[in-house]
């Protein structure tokens, strides 16, 4: 489940003997295209809205490709940014043009996921955890020893 938030707005008042007048009663969801939409007003303590229909609106959006074979859109990748194409640019409108339209969505069974890009201290945490340990016990073991040297009185010498 994907939410958004925005507000809808309709002010008409006087206020110092100015008069306001702001209206915004539309909300944009970025190319977000659920089959089932929800919306959930929150309307604090004021007056239930008088709303007499919600309709929801969408651009309609169209590829032009040249292609011998049946393309195949993917999408998803959230990593990747929106591709730009030259086809854009040198694009010329033909009237001869066949309207395809898009089958029912598929999932891609060859699709592997990205490989982890993560620092190797992300991917073993337990590992590193243990070489510090690790470390720091060899550390205080030479300590230890050095510290016992140290503190051993000279032998007396014989004689």
């Amino acid at each position: 489940m994907v939410l958004r938030t925005g507000e809808i707005s309709r002010v008409h008042m006087v206020r110092h003997g100015q008069k306001i007048d702001s209206e915004q009663t539309t909300l944009d969801l970025n190319g977000m295209t659920p089959e089932i939409l929800k919306v959930i007003i929150h309307n604090g303590d004021d007056p239930p809205l008088k709303t007499t229909g919600v309709r929801l609106q969408q651009y309609q959006r169209r590829i032009y490709f040249n292609s011998a074979s049946a393309p195949r859109i993917y999408y998803g990748d959230e990593k990747l940014s929106a591709p730009e194409y030259d086809y854009a640019k040198l694009f010329q409108k033909d009237a001869r043009a066949a309207q395809a339209e898009l089958g029912p969505e598929q999932t891609n069974t060859a699709y592997t996921g990205r490989p982890d890009e993560r620092p190797w201290s992300e991917r073993h945490p337990a590992l590193l955890w243990i070489a510090v340990i690790a470390a720091v016990v060899i550390l205080g073991a030479m300590a230890l020893k050095s510290f016992s040297s140290i503190s051993k009185p000279p032998a007396a010498a014989g004689g």
